[in-house]
């Protein structure tokens, strides 16, 4: 009897360890991009940039969108940069994104047209071990199991 329930204590242990860095990447990104994620896992990223981390949803997404407040990755003069999104016109497909020009404040906003856009940058995360390990793990589950392929 006790050799069972050391054994099922074990393997309620390990499950638990196992499940925790998947527990913490949905609390983080929420469950339906977590989900979504798994089947679609060529339209996320999970980048450093200056000691956080950011999750990108990639503008290759079929259900990508864009409003205004929405954080944007984006090319600019052969840079990558981001920003928040400040205010959209346009009509249809043709929009331009406006955000605010930090090297020359006078002129206020500047454009970012949809073809310079990467993705939008879906969540900031610190820099802590526990952090990086759960995404890390959550970055190769997505890009190494094939979830459709198990359903």
């Amino acid at each position: 009897m006790k050799k069972t329930l050391k054994k099922t204590i074990k393997t309620l242990v390990f499950f638990i360890f196992t499940l925790l860095p998947f527990i913490y990447a949905t609390h983080t990104i929420g469950i339906n991009l977590f989900l979504d994620s798994f089947e679609k896992p060529d339209c996320y990223l999970y980048l450093q940039n200056n000691g956080n981390y950011l999750i990108i949803q990639k503008a290759s997404h079929p259900d990508f969108s864009l409003k205004k407040g929405d954080i944007i990755l984006f090319w600019e003069n052969g840079d990558i940069n981001y920003d928040k999104i400040n205010q959209v016109t346009g009509i249809g497909t043709w929009k331009k994104y406006y955000i605010q020009d930090k090297n020359n404040s006078s002129l206020g906003e500047k454009p970012i047209y949809r073809g310079q856009i990467i993705g939008k940058i879906i969540k900031i995360t610190n820099s802590n071990l526990y952090t990086e390990v759960s995404m890390k793990i959550w970055e190769v589950a997505i890009h190494n199991l094939n979830i459709k392929t198990l359903m």
